[in-house]
């Protein structure tokens, strides 16, 4: 789990897990930002695609650890996706984008071969990315 970032380019849509937010933390750190540039902005804009050929869709689906209330761990869930797509909006503004952000708190089930609590919980902090 290193860095935080399980990236997962081969598979269709390509996706990214992105970990290690940190216990009720919603900020994307340093290795997240560079994963992004390379993966989801540098890819969108060397395709260049104008908007009458379409959208780029992403998706953010946001998750939290079980701990504290469903209704707190679901908003956690928010802010985070929402971090991931404000960062990317606003290193390409101009293109032709759309977002989805998908909350889903506690429900992402984590993986269940994963015993480790510390790695548990960094995989429970996390944001999947979805692209085209």
């Amino acid at each position: 789990m290193g860095d935080g970032i399980i990236d997962e380019r081969s598979v269709s849509p390509p996706a990214a897990l992105l970990a290690d937010f940190g216990f009720d933390d919603d900020n994307l750190k340093s290795n997240h930002k560079v994963w992004l540039e390379s993966a989801v902005v540098d890819r969108i804009r060397s395709t260049a695609m104008k908007p009458s050929e379409g959208y780029w869709q992403i998706r953010f689906e946001g998750a939290a650890s079980q701990v504290g209330s469903d209704g707190y761990n679901l908003q956690l869930s928010k802010r985070r996706a929402e971090q991931v797509q404000n960062y990317i909006r606003g290193r390409l503004s101009g293109h032709p984008l759309m977002f989805q952000v998908i909350p889903r708190g506690e429900s992402l089930p984590v993986d269940p071969s994963v015993k480790d609590n510390a790695q548990l919980a960094a995989i429970a902090e996390r944001v999947f990315v979805l692209t085209p």
